[in-house]
């Protein structure tokens, strides 16, 4: 059981790594300069890569040898994730850590259907041809290893998580610049910023680490029930709809002036 766990929290670091590494390299070359400063967290990774990962290898393993329904499905299951994360962060911390709303077909800002085929290609990618040089990698060393190493990764998440909520909650954001906008490089910048005025290599960190359960009462967000989440994403999706109905019709009636 703990081999188990130990084997798949591994699973979730890597791709999260690999996941940083996807999105910096997207993003530097969409904006043609190196942006590293991606991800909620400190370090080089982002947690919902690896989420999605290995929801991705656990639960359409069965359709590994079927790339269209492994795309389809791949396609649908990481872009749920993907709109659920956006919702919750922006809910906890009042801001946008990405936004679509100049792609096409997005919605509400928090999807849009190039990441999500994107996603779906990854899916098929990943079953195919990455998973197993990983799976092949980590069945190589002793059961006891891989349980260190996942505790020892997971101790350095951990403490990241704790300083990152810690930063959040004690950095100024000007919150209505980044209503509809990505605060990501903004965000990190602060926390930057802060924890080099507080150094975190010496006792600074207990008093820090100490002011955790402070800094995570001061969250104005309280999450909420799985009926309120649903009841909240149907209203968002009926905003949309009516968008692209909006949408439809003038470039109807844009084509019917054309003719």
């Amino acid at each position: 059981m703990l081999y188990t766990i130990s084997y798949i929290f591994l699973l979730f670091f890597i791709y999260s790594i690999i996941g940083y590494i996807f999105e910096v390299t997207l993003v530097t070359i969409c904006e043609k300069k190196f942006t590293p400063s991606r991800g909620f967290l400190i370090g080089p990774y982002i947690p919902i890569y690896g989420v999605g990962v290995v929801l991705i290898t656990t639960l359409l393993n069965k359709y590994k040898n079927d790339i269209l329904v492994l795309f389809v499905m791949s396609t649908v299951l990481c872009t749920i994730l993907e709109y659920l994360t956006s919702l919750i962060m922006e809910k906890v911390f009042k801001l946008r850590w990405w936004d679509y709303s100049r792609m096409s077909f997005n919605l509400n800002g928090r999807v849009c259907l190039l990441n999500s085929l994107i996603f779906g290609v990854g899916g098929v990618v990943i079953m195919k041809l990455l998973h197993p040089l990983i799976e092949k990698v980590l069945d190589y060393p002793a059961n006891w290893v891989i349980i260190l190493l996942a505790i020892i990764f997971g101790i350095i998440i951990l403490t990241d998580f704790i300083i990152s909520v810690i930063a959040m909650f004690n950095i100024k954001i000007e919150i209505k610049k980044f209503t509809k906008k990505d605060a990501t490089e903004v965000v990190k910048q602060e926390i930057k910023e802060f924890l080099e005025k507080h150094s975190f290599l010496n006792d600074q960190i207990d008093r820090l680490l100490s002011s955790f359960p402070t800094a995570i009462s001061r969250i104005e967000f309280n999450l909420p029930d799985y009926k309120d989440l649903i009841k909240h994403i149907k209203k968002e999706i009926r905003e949309a709809k009516k968008e692209l109905k909006k949408k439809k019709k003038e470039l109807t009636d844009k084509l019917t002036k054309h003719n």
